[in-house]
């Protein structure tokens, strides 16, 4: 069975951002690139809040009396707000990841709600809007609040009150501060109350704690998944050698300028190809270079990973024989050790059918990269051939031009 998880994240953003917040998640530009299933606009919801996302974090700000810091540089700004993205797993909402778009209509609504009632009791008051998207490619929810705390400050002191030392008393105030719900902490607290208090409401677990994954935003990911494409559309065509007529000479034009002028024209041209050449011949190397270096991180991973196994049917049969030579216990202890070591001998199996199905992904995936290799070192070859060809060519136009000229001194 799959299992599915739940997971959240927090972004702090300026009030510079609040427009392009405002745009994305109320979709009022329909041109937007990270809708992938425009036909399901409609039916995104509001689940939380009356106003749009730029009134409502506005009206908040202003009814907690907030002054912003606008000037100077984008990292002296006050963060204004924060977005809460909330995800669960695409297998989830739908049996096959890969439908785009696809959801169940009831499901997701119901786990909406939970989120929704969940984000309410953590922000409050401070919660301005919540949002279900299910027009990209799995549904999540989008929320927005003011990371405004309420602080006791103490009033100032009169010269009478300073000289009899009393206090003035206190009054409470508001203030901006991100750092309270974004620090280490908090964002830990986060997955873990999203997996207990909504995950649990539908078998979602928490992700994989201390996890080095970081998330990577949509558009930058795409717009690197595009330059990879492109990257990779390399052809020789347009590289092909060419050949250089010579031009008819002027009449009024003397041999010797009518020489030098054509020599300096075609080994101009020569040059340029030649660097273009040379240009597509070094991003051939630097692929070649990383497909090498994928390929000795993929053979240096997998033998670490059939090390590992080796070790672990080593500790195995270690505590087999080591339980056959304990003495003293009862048979109550016996059977929980021998009910461990079962659980662990079957958990080491499980490990080596998914170690095993990675290897052969693995050994696939290299296959293909070999063959890549051996393409590009062909078509290095061939472009080499072809500036061979370049160079015969400027050679056999210069030894046409010499006899060109004694022809005409004769």
């Amino acid at each position: 069975m799959t299992t599915n998880y739940i997971s959240g994240r927090i972004e702090k953003c300026k009030i510079t951002a609040l427009e392009t917040v405002n745009t994305h998640n109320l979709r009022l530009d329909s041109t937007d690139s990270l809708i992938r299933c425009g036909a399901n606009s409609h039916q995104n919801k509001c689940y939380h809040g009356d106003l749009s996302i730029k009134d409502a974090v506005n009206k908040r700000l202003k009814e907690c009396n907030i002054k912003l810091t606008n000037g100077g540089s984008a990292k002296t700004q006050s963060v204004a707000f924060c977005e809460v993205v909330v995800n669960a797993s695409p297998t989830f909402f739908r049996k096959n990841q890969h439908d785009y778009g696809v959801y169940d209509p009831e499901l997701t609504d119901k786990w909406a709600k939970e989120v929704t009632k969940y984000l309410k009791k953590k922000y409050g008051a401070n919660l301005v809007r919540v949002d279900l998207h299910v027009d990209e490619a799995t549904p999540h929810i989008h929320a927005v609040f003011t990371p405004i705390v309420e602080k006791i400050q103490n009033k100032r002191r009169t010269k009478a009150q300073i000289a009899a030392n009393e206090s003035a008393g206190t009054f409470k105030t508001h203030k901006l501060h991100a750092f309270s719900f974004t620090k280490k902490a908090k964002l830990i607290a986060l997955q873990d109350e999203l997996a207990e208090e909504v995950g649990v409401k539908f078998n979602l677990k928490r992700g994989v704690k201390g996890s080095a994954a970081t998330h990577m935003e949509a558009r930058k990911y795409w717009g690197m998944l595009n330059e990879m494409i492109e990257s990779n559309k390399f052809t020789l065509k347009d590289f092909k050698a060419k050949a250089i007529k010579l031009k008819n000479k002027p009449l009024l034009t003397s041999f010797p300028v009518y020489k030098e002028a054509e020599e300096k024209r075609i080994n101009k041209s020569i040059v340029k190809k030649l660097k273009e050449a040379a240009k597509k011949i070094e991003n051939y190397k630097l692929q070649a270079v990383y497909f090498k270096e994928l390929y000795e991180k993929e053979r240096a991973r997998t033998a670490i990973v059939s090390d590992a196994l080796l070790d672990s049917e080593n500790i195995a049969d270690f505590i087999e024989k080591t339980n056959e030579k304990i003495v003293g216990l009862d048979e109550e202890n016996k059977q929980e050790i021998n009910q461990l070591l079962n659980q662990y001998k079957k958990m080491v199996k499980k490990v080596e059918i998914t170690v095993e199905n990675k290897i052969s992904e693995y050994k696939l995936e290299l296959a293909s990269k070999d063959k890549s290799i051996d393409k590009l070192s062909d078509e290095l070859k061939s472009e080499r051939e072809n500036n061979t060809e370049l160079k015969k060519r400027n050679i056999y136009l210069k030894h046409k031009l010499n006899d060109s000229q004694n022809s005409h001194d004769m």
